[in-house]
């Protein structure tokens, strides 16, 4: 299902009253346990994979900043590149919670009992 399509109501994952931070990462949970795993994993694999680039690329970027100095054409091609990761980084992540909460809005097929 479309995220475009289909957008979980409050009452389907459990919020009541204002939604804030801490509602929406309470429901991305229930949502989470509430799926097949598999379903979303290679998408929570390249979140994690996007995350973990974008962290060696600080460390580089502070490295770069202690030892080449703040005023390089190096540092400022590592920082560029550092907020590029960012961005993607947070673009996969949203992606991965669209995902999660597509699947946790698709009806569920009942098992038909084996013969």
């Amino acid at each position: 299902m479309c995220w475009a399509i289909w957008k979980p109501s409050k009452k389907e994952l459990g919020i009541e009253g204002e939604i804030t931070n801490k509602k929406a990462g309470e429901a991305l949970q229930k949502a989470k346990q509430k799926i097949e795993r598999q379903t979303v994993e290679m998408f929570h694999d390249t979140s994690i994979m996007a995350r973990n680039i974008m962290g060696s690329q600080l460390i580089l970027t502070v490295f770069a900043a202690c030892n080449c100095g703040l005023l390089t054409r190096e540092f400022y091609g590592m920082l560029v590149m550092f907020f590029i990761l960012s961005v993607y980084w947070y673009h996969r992540n949203c992606i991965y919670v669209k995902y999660v909460l597509s699947e946790f809005g698709k009806p569920v097929k009942p098992q038909e009992p084996k013969k």
